[in-house]
């Protein structure tokens, strides 16, 4: 995979985490509302009427803040900074509605026991929220958000002429247990405490939360990573390798010698083709041409090295060598020969020209390696059996074969194991580059076409 198509890769995650962020601000509107239901549910039993009533429309603007969010995001205003208000505004609606006095309750409380009231707690349900924005700063930011406004609460508080002094670490040692206990019970003291832990909690866990969020982005990023590797080796090689390749740290960089098969297909009659049909319908039909002979080349085990204009070329035994390489080309090559009759027969029901291949296939040894740069590699398969094979193919035409293989490949079908009846003697031939000549193996035209 090349620096551009990861680059690529993360700018399309960042936009899909981004159209989930917007998705989830629609969802989070829902589930806040939810939430405040839930809630008001519970403040009416506590409170019991009509002092329960004084915290219906508080509640309701919490609804609403929800739905402007969602409003704002949907009319593109979808940036962190709408969603770093969010914890301030409701943080400050928040410590409104809990330290206002309510005219409907006999009691006047005074305004250090809310701290007894659990106000605090609520703090940690904006932090938790946070996570449905999939931004590790808007969470720490809530969290830290809540820390401050809890941080100003206190102190506001304590300097209210009513607050007693602040206790130090040597008078309350020198207390009772008696004397401790009437403090802690003191409706006018704030435990300073328990105020202190609760601000070491929100930012805990607003780091914890964000650093969740941080690796699940992260192990998002790495899966698709991953994922583009695997489907860029699923094009060339068939699927029972790919996770071998993919779970292999540079198994290729080291370059080696092994015997493999080496198939060439080619389309015979493409010139004739080509001056017959737009450029749109030649496209189309190599495109399709490639599906149905790649299909059967991954079924086979085969990796497909190249396409070449109007032809490919594959290898059995790469990277790998495998115990029925050359049986596997050999099937290979009339799995494709079987198939180009299918379509062909139906392109003569619709009225087109049948497309004609020739398929010549050679067995012997080649160097297997990486060639490139690190930003992209080619896996390359170099030797002369590579040539031989080339040759044997561009021979299928004069010698009025769809399938050529040579001796050498048969001989290895048959230690395989394999079988062979399909094929019939075609004599021995010269080839280019060869001093002796190569005895071959074939399969005659089904049809005849000019090309």
């Amino acid at each position: 995979m090349t620096a551009f198509e990861q680059d690529d890769g993360n700018r399309r995650l960042d936009a899909a985490f981004r159209r989930e962020q917007r998705n989830s601000v629609r969802r989070a509107a829902h589930i806040r509302l939810a939430g405040i239901l839930v809630i008001g549910i519970w403040v009416m039993f506590d409170n019991g009427l009509p002092a329960g009533l004084f915290y219906l429309p508080f509640l309701a603007v919490f609804g609403i803040i929800g739905y402007v969010v969602r409003f704002l995001f949907s009319r593109g205003y979808d940036r962190e900074w709408v969603l770093g208000l969010v914890p301030l505004v409701d943080g400050l609606a928040m410590l409104a509605v809990a330290f206002a006095d309510n005219p409907f309750r006999v009691e006047n409380w005074p305004a250090q026991l809310h701290f007894s009231f659990g106000v605090n707690l609520y703090f940690f349900l904006l932090i938790c929220g946070s996570i449905f924005y999939f931004t590790p700063r808007v969470v720490l930011w809530t969290g830290a958000v809540s820390a401050i406004l809890w941080s100003a609460t206190v102190v506001f508080v304590q300097m209210l002429p009513s607050s007693p002094p602040l206790i130090t670490s040597e008078q309350w040692a020198s207390y009772t247990v008696g004397e401790k206990i009437a403090l802690v019970g003191d409706p006018y003291r704030i435990n300073l405490s328990v105020a202190v832990t609760t601000i070491i909690l929100y930012l805990l866990t607003s780091a914890i939360l964000a650093l969740f969020v941080h690796r699940t982005r992260g192990l998002v990023y790495r899966h698709a990573a991953t994922e583009r590797e695997r489907t860029n080796l699923a094009r060339y090689f068939s699927a029972n390798l790919v996770d071998e390749l993919a779970n292999s740290d540079q198994p290729l960089t080291t370059a080696r010698t092994q015997e493999v098969a080496v198939m060439f297909v080619d389309i015979r009659n493409f010139t004739r083709l080509s001056e017959t049909l737009d450029s749109a319908a030649l496209i189309a039909l190599l495109r399709e041409f490639y599906a149905r002979l790649s299909a059967i080349l991954f079924a086979h085990d085969g990796t497909l090295e190249k396409f070449t204009g109007d032809g490919l070329m594959a290898t059995f035994g790469t990277p790998q060598p495998g115990p029925n390489d050359a049986t596997n080309a050999l099937r290979t090559a009339i799995a494709m020969r079987e198939e180009l009759g299918r379509w062909n027969e139906e392109r003569a029901a619709r009225g087109t020209q049948p497309v004609e291949a020739g398929i010549g296939i050679h067995y012997g040894p080649v160097v297997v390696g990486d060639i490139g740069d690190e930003n992209r590699l080619e896996l390359a398969v170099l030797g002369d059996t590579v040539n031989v094979a080339n040759r044997i193919e561009r021979m299928t035409r004069e010698l009025d074969h769809d399938v050529l293989a040579s001796d050498a490949l048969v001989r290895r079908v048959k230690t395989e194991g394999g079988g062979n009846d399909d094929l019939t003697p075609g004599g021995k031939h010269a080839i280019r580059g060869r001093e002796d000549p190569v005895m071959l193996w074939g399969i005659r035209r089904a049809g005849r076409q000019s090309g």
